[in-house]
């Protein structure tokens, strides 16, 4: 069984994967779409050269907004080709840096390339700074828009307990961020930790499960179904 402490989104690609099961961790809330949609429409926004979107949230909210398409003619950098793709299927078409994995990645190979002087930044309530504090070292301006937040799901722990005690052989579980699975770490916590295996999506999530006590057994390369899979089956191995 592999246990994949994510959202199911539609059509979503992991869900292709051998015994997955999801146990959804995150309630999505938008957050104020008149403002931003006011916003879209002002000569701050129409005068920034390019844009940042790294999550599928983020992407969204967006598409509740009616003028994102005024947005659609600059270039968008993100991380990850799911959010690639939803971007595009938004109707961005200069989408950039997706397969850079990660906001660590995308900081350090991809923004110095380029020479952008005003970004917007559409993001959530939590999300690190890496990115609009290394454009900011750039000499560049970030104009960041809190679109949506996040809350933990209430039961996603009994929802996790569900799964983790059907399992017939010892489950793996896949971290998707830090965000919402404070209840499931310290329920692993006392679990004894050769009853269960350990992936992380990326180096933030694994940095967060390493200080917890809970270091992961494999990380994979870049946030896709198909690195995942490879990062466990090199585990196996």
């Amino acid at each position: 069984m592999l246990i994949l402490l994510k959202n199911e989104s539609s059509e979503d690609p992991y869900g292709s994967l051998p015994e997955a099961v999801f146990v959804p961790v995150l309630n999505h809330t938008f957050l104020d779409l008149p403002s931003h949609r006011e916003f879209i429409d002002s000569a701050e926004a129409q005068n920034a050269e390019a844009v940042v979107v790294t999550s599928q949230r983020a992407v969204e909210a967006l598409g509740q907004l009616e003028n994102a398409n005024r947005l659609f003619d600059k270039p968008v950098f993100t991380v990850g080709p799911a959010t690639g793709a939803k971007l595009r299927q938004l109707g961005f078409t200069d989408v950039r840096g997706e397969d850079t994995g990660n906001g660590l990645t995308l900081s350090s190979e991809i923004l110095p390339t380029v020479s952008y002087k005003k970004y917007l930044f559409f993001t959530g309530v939590i999300h690190r700074d890496i990115i609009p504090n290394t454009l900011n070292s750039m000499g560049a301006t970030v104009i960041e828009r809190t679109v949506y937040d996040t809350a933990p799901i209430s039961n996603c722990v009994e929802q996790f307990n569900t799964q983790y005690t059907q399992a017939v052989k010892i489950p793996w579980i896949a971290f998707f961020s830090p965000s919402g699975v404070e209840g499931i770490v310290e329920y692993l916590k006392q679990k004894p930790r050769n009853t269960f295996k350990l992936a992380a999506i990326g180096p933030t999530t694994e940095a967060y499960l390493t200080e917890n006590g809970l270091s992961p057994d494999c990380v994979a390369e870049k946030p896709t179904p198909e690195h995942l899979l490879k990062a466990i089956n090199l585990s196996r191995s």
